[in-house]
């Protein structure tokens, strides 16, 4: 990139070209986070910037990697100072390295990731090398033991189990049907993610939980337990965009923060929305049904009679 002649005319108040880069940069992400909020305030504004900001060699704020792509030194994006302005609702770094790997150990630049957005209203979503999954490599030989599985289950498990992560994103979406990646796509669904999730609200945007539906029945036929709703007459239209469908362990009382009770997502369509268990559990069970607006805010459950 030459732009010796544009720093030239316009970059006097700069003694460093780097620093105006960063700020160019930084006056991008600032007016476009503002004008996206005056625009639609539930629009959700986020980046993906490359894994590291900052290597701890350069900067003590940084991380303990030896990275040769930082976003501050080689991107010149300060993406640290537009979380900590909350100039985004979500970064999405794309920490695409083993736990092994000296340079960038995945648990090192996550953990920074996470100090990072802690106490401000900015969600941190990993970006997961999916493409890297069983593919053989001298350098991270961790993508191809075991087939990945390993690999990425824990990468998975740590975010899951780390509360300033709000999700994982796995790169790319042609990778889950790719042959190598076979087995490990198929453990992450039998063993890491094995129910559906609901998309995190953001607290700090606009929006607020619908009524919860009403005239929630339960139904024995012969394709299984058949539930059917109304959105609550009180929801302005196209508030409900859609229901979450919870069902509880045999015996036990419905629990929505439970994971494993939640069941299935249904588009709301209509004043009317149905959805039917093919599999029910054995026993006596309870269902719950839930509404949600476009920025994932939920109602409280009306149970099935």
């Amino acid at each position: 990139l030459d732009d010796s002649a544009t720093f030239a005319r316009y970059g006097q108040d700069f003694a460093d070209k780097g620093d105006w880069r960063r700020d160019n940069t930084y006056q991008l992400i600032r007016e476009l986070s503002a004008a996206l909020r005056e625009f639609d305030p539930g629009i959700k504004f986020g980046v993906s910037p490359a894994g590291v900001w900052r290597n701890q060699s350069v900067d003590p704020l940084g991380s303990a990697t030896r990275h040769g792509a930082p976003n501050y030194d080689v991107g010149f994006a300060d993406t640290r100072r537009w979380v900590h302005e909350e100039l985004l609702d979500y970064i999405l770094p794309q920490v695409y390295w083993t736990f092994d790997l000296e340079v960038a150990p995945f648990e090192v630049v996550a953990k920074w990731w996470a100090d990072t957005v802690r106490g401000r209203n900015v969600h941190l979503y990993i970006g997961e090398a999916l493409y890297k999954v069983g593919v053989a490599s001298a350098r991270e030989p961790g993508w191809a033991e075991d087939e990945g599985i390993t690999q990425i289950s824990r990468q998975l498990n740590w975010n899951t189990d780390n509360p300033q992560v709000s999700g994982s994103v796995l790169f790319r979406h042609l990778s889950l049907r790719a042959p190598q990646a076979a087995r490990a796509v198929a453990a992450i669904r039998a063993q890491v993610w094995q129910h559906p999730a609901l998309i995190p609200a953001m607290a700090w945007k606009t929006g607020s939980a619908p009524q919860p539906p009403v005239a929630v029945r339960r139904e024995e036929t012969a394709a299984g337990t058949q539930l059917q709703w109304q959105d609550h007459p009180a929801n302005t239209p196209g508030q409900t965009r859609y229901y979450a469908v919870y069902r509880s362990a045999p015996g036990k009382a419905l629990d929505t923060t439970r994971a494993d009770c939640l069941v299935a997502t249904v588009r709301c369509e209509s004043a009317s929305a149905h959805w039917t268990d093919a599999n029910p559990d054995a026993g006596a069970v309870t269902y719950g049904v839930t509404a949600l607006d476009r920025g994932h805010f939920e109602s409280a459950a009306t149970l099935a009679w």
